[in-house]
């Protein structure tokens, strides 16, 4: 039976608003959309713009005075760490919020999305999952990563970040600009990065990809400025088709773990400081690999029920491979009975280089066959005992 379309659920859903109030997004925004969208094709290391007075002067001074507490339960990430707070129901907020959410939501709006990206029939998300209101204190950071590409609820396809950011007075020596990455998996010599300061109605808007790895180093306030906090508005575009190219669909964010501090080097002394940060980076570390076990040991369901297994395709794509090399390697993809005797297998073209990422996929790979074996053992034991 052929699929379906994808129609939008309540969770996602196309914009039904008339029109955009006049008094939120500046006017300026508005005429520039061809210059903005000229340098979101151009941008490196991925498609991106970077807007600074995104908003209209008066009505940012309303978002930002009406921008919610700080509430610590108000989230907790993969690893069971209390930190980012966030607030999805951005209507309920207060009357500027609600502006900006009628406007943001509009087809005015989704239209200029889409002149400025190219991608045609973006979609809004009314839940806004995993976006909203999003603020950070003094200490906090997050490590480079890769959003979700498959909402997990209507199966849409996530294509745009846009962040706009409302932090009054921000200094760059207090941490926390943005970095969009040419490949965290690359030695940090080269791995070129953008860095981007969180100022007050500053827009940055870039497209959601397997390579379109983001962070932000940690928060460092000085004394008298920890009563301050790193404040933005999250909102995610969708489509109901999925980008050509390579691609692998996942409703999950993928990290990866910072390098050392530079501070780390042969000759120092380690200081109390130093020490309670390696840990913390180890610690993290330890929880992603936990939560890899953990998929892993899902995706071994279907062997303890009996089924066959599944074949999962891994794309692997470099930070840069010409064209000409793209196109001699296409004919070299590994796929077809490797995937059905194995379960699992990676479309890896023969001749690109090896990364850090490729070590990893090659461990979760090795992890998700050794605890296939397992289940495997276990249940031809039960079947053993039972006769059957």
């Amino acid at each position: 039976m052929q699929p379906q379309e994808q129609q939008p659920s309540g969770d996602v859903v196309a914009a039904t608003h008339a029109s955009t109030p006049s008094d939120v997004v500046a006017a300026r925004t508005w005429r520039s959309v061809g210059d903005l969208a000229a340098r979101f094709r151009a941008a490196k290391p991925f498609p991106h713009v970077v807007i600074d007075g995104f908003l209209d002067d008066a009505f940012c001074r309303r978002i930002v005075e009406e921008f919610p507490a700080y509430d610590a339960e108000r989230f907790r990430n993969e690893w069971g760490e209390s930190g980012k707070a966030h607030h999805e129901r951005i209507p309920q907020i207060g009357p500027a919020f609600a502006a900006l959410h009628d406007t943001v939501r509009s087809p005015a709006f989704l239209g200029f999305m889409s002149r400025l990206s190219g991608i045609p029939d973006l979609l809004f998300d009314p839940e806004y999952f995993g976006g909203g209101t999003h603020e950070n204190l003094h200490g906090m950071e997050l490590d480079p990563h890769i959003d979700f590409n498959l909402h997990p609820a209507s199966k849409l396809h996530r294509r745009l970040n846009f962040l706009l950011y409302l932090n009054d007075d921000w200094q760059d020596s207090w941490g926390g600009a943005l970095e969009l990455h040419t490949n965290p998996w690359l030695h940090p010599s080269q791995d070129e990065i953008v860095s981007v300061s969180p100022a007050s109605n500053r827009c940055v808007i870039f497209e959601t990809s397997d390579h379109s790895w983001h962070g932000f180093r940690r928060l460092d306030l000085p004394e008298d400025q920890r009563h301050r906090s790193r404040r933005s508005f999250a909102l995610y575009l969708y489509t109901r088709e999925r980008p050509d190219g390579p691609l692998i669909p996942h409703d999950i964010t993928i990290y990866t773990d910072r390098p050392l501090p530079e501070r780390i080097a042969p000759g120092r002394t380690l200081t109390d400081e130093d020490v309670r940060e390696l840990q913390t980076l180890l610690a993290r570390r330890d929880r992603k690999l936990e939560y890899l076990y953990g998929r892993a040991i899902d995706y071994a369901q279907p062997t303890l029920r009996g089924e066959p297994p599944r074949a999962v395709a891994v794309t692997i794509e470099p930070a840069r491979a010409d064209a000409s090399a793209s196109a001699a390697a296409a004919s070299d993809v590994v796929h077809g009975q490797q995937a059905a005797d194995e379960g699992v297998y990676a479309q890896r073209p023969a001749g690109w280089p090896r990364t850090r990422y490729d070590v990893l996929e090659d461990a979760v790979v090795g992890t998700m066959r050794r605890v296939r074996d397992l289940a495997r053992d276990a249940r031809d034991r039960v079947r053993a005992r039972s006769g059957g």
